[in-house]
């Protein structure tokens, strides 16, 4: 009975999703971004550069850490917060090897005066002293002043500058000039009020976006609570280099910066620091506004001339102590009358110094009223506006047009169709499902749904009380034995910090339970020939405070089950959810361990489609490389690569891995691989160099059987750093010879090649419509603008939106971003149609098999299957540390999490 109205209102929940899902196609989107190809860039101002002198390389990189701050870092830290006039600094500068050094250090324009090569001594001679000891600062910089003596700003034509500079200095040198011509932000609510801003530029040079911010930034006060924030909006620019037929694209983003309001700093009753609400380890972002950047000028501004103000992005850090990076508060005071507060007093009284110095709000702060993210209407209100403003030649990019895919579904099995090879995973034919939940009789029956309902059309027989005999819809039979039995409580308890909270101790506690879980089952019978997964109901460690998280124990169970061959699932109870919302949760948590199981459920991913020239099988193989960080400075940084396949024999959604071994590439199932990584790393290391990596995917396309048409498919962000040959665009997509030393494969006329990149990743313009700004699907393209064609997938209900919705409207609210796929073709063989292949990748970001049909993978399958294996290696993620000046851009929370709205939800359940 409980069973059947789980159904029922699935179905129910189902039909209503479906009548909701009836909006109207939106046919047109708008690229957001610019094309400078055939722009006169000399309107930006004259460009000078500074090389770096290359014996201060050996003088400073020896150089101790100060405040656990690299000293290359430090002195960046230093020259961004006093001379915001530099337009950027070129990364990689202090490199040891000379080849690998960029043709300059410094670029900065002459507006109002370049910068004073002795004060730019000046201030390195200062930092060195707040920094070091004396003797030490006062010989380094006797060392350093000849070649400082011999240094000299040089000019630089921007109009025949190489593409990798003008990734650098053009998005900095557009937002400046957007001030100088007074642009101001402005934004409609949904009555059709305008409010206007005034922007001021972001002086952050170690970076190749520039950032506009609002300012003085808008007090929020929340319509129901006494609570009150401080908010601006921001603009990004990026220059995306050129890309096959795809031309320079000036790309721009934007959303809601917040800042802190709230003391991190709590007193006890004697009036002594009780807590800092400032993890350890972080570094946060915080602007100064500042009127006048002159005073690194050999001419400064003559007193008529009123400046513009500029935010100069500062650091705060925290590891033993609470500080200011490359201690700029003391180098500042040589050179301005700004006082920066120390730290913790800072931290006290975040608004004390407001408007002139306000920290970004980040999430480990806690909650925020004011949530990330803006709407389609204001993205494409900003752009326009924009558009007005830029220079002449500065074009913006043309419509993207929607291809009509409806008649383009995916092929149905019909009753003859068989596998033409059994799958080697399938040679165990009894799979063991544990259910460690106090739900049990829920999931019992979501199981039972799954395994009969209509989309299976499998076959399920009951056997006795705990046994099913399951056939999928390709005629494999299976038993699935079912227990009840819960885990040990020793086994799932949370992890005993002795109140000695860190990452690392965190880690080293997980390991210590999964030796003891390891250990305890060592004791037990296994059970052979059987597949053995288990759903493990847990505390949801997200929900509890920050320092509490680091008691969750689910990488040490999911480790130590590992090793004993079993598979876990986690389970997070919610008493709040709905009856519904409790049946869906169950649902996809029971595919979540039956994907994990490679469990044959008979649907398979491709069968190829309706109305197109594709193949009816097709063999789909997905480069991915495992990428996690170091927990300290005794371990290696995980890169392992694997090559994950969909064997077109096989007709079915079951997944093999290649991975790397002593003895080559080795072909696995799915499941079993899962357990090898978790193993992995106890007998070797797994941190593959470019050489190594390419090594082992030479290995496996040179051995691979090319037995039919084969689609390759990778995410260009994930490998480039160590494939990058593989990842460049060819002149022409059907010349064969481009991938012959790349790939190795002995049968070159059967294989497709699709680079897959994202806008997140800040390469890709966002898509948006010119109207109608609702939910949006589909593929898009325009091949007079590009050879690539765009995928998105299908929003859900929490993206559904007013017609006339706009972020003023709903601050309290999180704006949507939807996430674009760029799919770029780098092989097709002749007489191949680019939409029709196209049209397969989408669908496989639509074919995992779930039973909601809101979900849309952000990968497309397999390569979506690839992404899980970093959960079973023994390792936790940690924050990215930069151990040299080679600073890659870093995002603050509120910036990344405006990404993160638009593609976290396409992935809320991965199948």
């Amino acid at each position: 009975m409980y069973s059947k109205q789980l159904t029922e209102d699935h179905q129910n929940n189902s039909s209503s999703q479906q009548q909701q899902e009836k909006y109207p196609p939106v046919n047109e989107l708008q690229a957001l971004g610019w094309i400078i190809d055939g722009a006169d860039l000399s309107i930006f101002g004259n460009i000078y550069t500074l090389e770096l002198p290359p014996s201060w390389v050996d003088l400073l990189n020896p150089l101790a850490h100060i405040d656990e701050t690299p000293p290359i870092r430090s002195l960046y830290a230093a020259i961004k917060g006093c001379a915001p006039n530099i337009t950027y600094i070129f990364p990689g500068s202090f490199r040891r090897e000379p080849n690998q050094r960029p043709p300059y250090w410094l670029a900065a324009t002459d507006r109002n005066g370049l910068i004073s090569i002795s004060q730019l001594g000046r201030l390195i001679r200062t930092w060195l002293r707040e920094n070091y000891e004396h003797l030490v600062a006062q010989k380094l910089a006797k060392d350093m002043q000849p070649a400082l003596d011999s240094l000299n700003w040089q000019p630089l034509d921007l109009n025949s500058a190489p593409i990798d500079i003008l990734q650098s200095l053009l998005p900095h040198l557009v937002a400046r000039w957007l001030t100088t011509q007074k642009f101001r932000l402005g934004l409609h609510d949904s009555k059709g009020h305008e409010s206007l801003w005034n922007l001021v530029y972001v002086a952050d040079p170690d970076t190749n976006e520039a950032t506009l911010v609002t300012w003085h930034p808008d007090d929020f006060k929340h319509p129901k609570y006494a609570w009150q924030g401080k908010v601006s909006f921001y603009i990004r620019l990026r220059l995306a280099p050129s890309d096959g037929k795809t031309p320079n694209l000036l790309l721009m983003k934007a959303g809601i910066r917040r800042y802190l309001t709230r003391p991190l700093v709590e007193w006890d009753a004697t009036k002594n620091c009780h807590k800092i609400r400032f993890p350890k380890g972080q570094r946060s972002s915080a602007y100064l506004a500042v009127t006048e950047i002159d005073w690194m000028k050999e001419q400064p501004l003559v007193a008529a001339t009123t400046p513009d103000t500029t935010l100069v992005k500062l650091k705060l850090a925290r590891h033993d102590d609470l500080h200011w990076e490359g201690r700029l508060g003391k180098i500042l005071s040589n050179f301005t009358s700004i006082e920066i507060p120390e730290p913790q007093a800072f931290l006290q009284a975040p608004l004390s110094s407001a408007p002139q110095l306000l920290m970004v709000y980040r999430n480990t702060f806690g909650s925020y009223a004011v949530k990330a993210g803006i709407e389609a209407a204001d993205r494409y209100e900003l752009f326009k506006r924009i558009s007005r403003m830029m220079p002449v030649g500065i074009k913006e990019a043309p419509i993207i047009d929607r291809i009509d895919i409806k008649r383009q579904s995916k092929k149905r099995l019909s009753s003859r169709t068989r596998p033409l090879i059994i799958p080697p995973s399938t040679s165990s034919s009894t799979y063991h499902i544990q259910i460690a939940c106090t739900q049990k009789e829920i999931f019992v029956n979501a199981l039972q749904e799954i395994l009969s309902s209509p989309k299976t059309k499998g076959k399920l027989t009951q056997v006795n009380e705990s046994s099913w005999d399951f056939t999928n819809q390709l005629g494999q039979c299976y038993r699935v034995n079912i227990s009840l039995d819960s885990l040990p409580e020793e086994h799932i308890a949370s992890l005993d910090l002795q109140n000695k909270y860190s990452k690392g101790i965190a880690a080293a506690a997980n390991q210590s339970r999964a030796s003891r879980i390891e250990a305890d089952l060592k004791k037990s019978s296994p059970l052979t020939n059987t597949k053995h997964g288990i759903i493990v109901e847990l505390l949801d460690y997200r929900k509890v405070k920050s320092k509490e998280r680091l008691k969750d124990p689910k990488p040490g169970i999911r480790w130590g089950y590992a090793y004993n061959g079993t598979l876990l699932q986690f389970f997070a109870p919610n008493e709040q959810i709905t009856e519904s919302g409790l049946h869906k949760k169950c649902l996809n948590t029971t595919l979540d361990l039956l994907r994990q199981l490679n469990f044959p459920l008979g649907i398979p991913f491709y069968t190829g489609l309706y109305n197109t020239q594709l193949p009816e099988r097709l063999d789909i193989l997905g480069i991915y490389i495992i990428r996690l960080n170091a927990r300290n400075f005794k371990e290696d940084n995980v890169n392992l690569p694997i090559v994950i396949l969909l064997d077109g024999d096989y007709l079915c959604s079951q997944v093999e891995v290649y991975l790397p071994s002593e003895h080559g590439p080795i072909r696995l199932p799915y499941n079993e691989a899962l357990l090898q990584i978790a193993n992995l790393e106890r007998h070797h290391s797994l941190k593959y160099d470019s050489d190594q990596i390419r090594n082992f995917i030479e290995c496996v396309f040179r051995d691979y059987p090319i037995k039919r048409p084969t689609l390759l498919m990778f995410d260009d962000q994930n490998i480039r750093k160590d494939l990058p040959d593989l990842c460049q665009t060819p002149g022409n997509s059907t010349q064969n010879g481009w991938h012959t030393n790349l790939l190795f494969m002995k049968d070159l006329s059967q294989i497709r090649v699709a680079r897959l990149r994202y806008s997140s990743n800040n390469l890709v313009s966002d898509l948006c419509p010119l109207s109608n700004f609702n939910r949006y699907s589909g593929l898009y393209h325009n091949p007079d603008f590009s050879t690539a064609v765009f995928s998105i997938g299908r929003s859900p209900q929490s993206a559904k939106r007013p017609t006339a919705s706009r972020k003023r409207d709903r601050m309290t609210k999180p704006g949507w971003n939807q996430s674009v796929l760029e799919i770029q073709w780098l092989c097709l063989q002749p007489g191949d149609n680019l939409v029709d292949w196209s049209v397969a990748v989408h669908r496989l970001r639509e074919s995992s098999p779930f039973l909601d049909l809101e979900i849309t993978t952000a990968f497309p399958q397999p390569l979506h299957q690839a992404t899980h294996f970093r959960d079973y290696i023994t390792r936790l993620e940690t924050e990215s540390e930069e151990n040299s000046e080679d600073l890659e851009i870093e995002f603050d929370d509120n910036e990344a999490e405006d990404e993160v709205i638009s593609s976290s939800i396409e992935q809320l359940r991965l199948f």
